[in-house]
């Protein structure tokens, strides 16, 4: 089972303009296997008919997008609170992850990802801050497949 859907990003930096990244995100389910999966790390490999799933996230530009609020500028006139009315800056993002559940019920999850800020935020300190939003991100991603399961949206 494969789908795409289109999303802007929008991000919140103190001091800054919010940025905004738009994505054409692929999802994919992967097909269990008995077989090992190649890698490094002996704990993953041992394990076997597990159910994994594939994201790919591709930069896209918006602009001309009237439904996009971000990039068409639309969210000055539409936005319902101030910071949803502020300016913002358009930057680029890309990520490739795999995200494999492990037969003890553990989560394994590979990313490969890449993203331009824009704006006035040097290049070195992006950079040093994309661990720790990674990680602030995936644990997003938890608790809304917790809420997804106990039945919430």
């Amino acid at each position: 089972m494969m789908d795409t859907i289109v999303y802007e990003m929008a991000h919140s930096i103190p001091l800054l303009d919010n940025r905004v990244f738009g994505v054409l995100v692929v999802r994919a389910l992967t097909p269990s296997s008995s077989t090992t999966t190649a890698t490094s790390d002996t704990a993953f490999a041992s394990q076997s008919s597990t159910s994994s799933f594939v994201v790919a996230q591709l930069p896209l530009v918006l602009s001309s997008i009237s439904s996009a609020p971000y990039a068409s500028g639309s969210h000055r006139n539409t936005g319902s609170t101030s910071q949803q009315r502020s300016a913002i800056t358009l930057g680029q993002y890309v990520s490739i992850e795999r995200v494999k559940r492990l037969e003890d019920g553990k989560i394994w999850w590979e990313m490969a990802t890449a993203s331009d800020a824009k704006g006035n935020l040097p290049m070195a300190v992006q950079k040093m801050g994309v661990p720790g939003a990674v990680v602030k991100d995936v644990g997003f991603f938890m608790k809304w497949v917790g809420e997804r399961r106990r039945g919430g949206r």
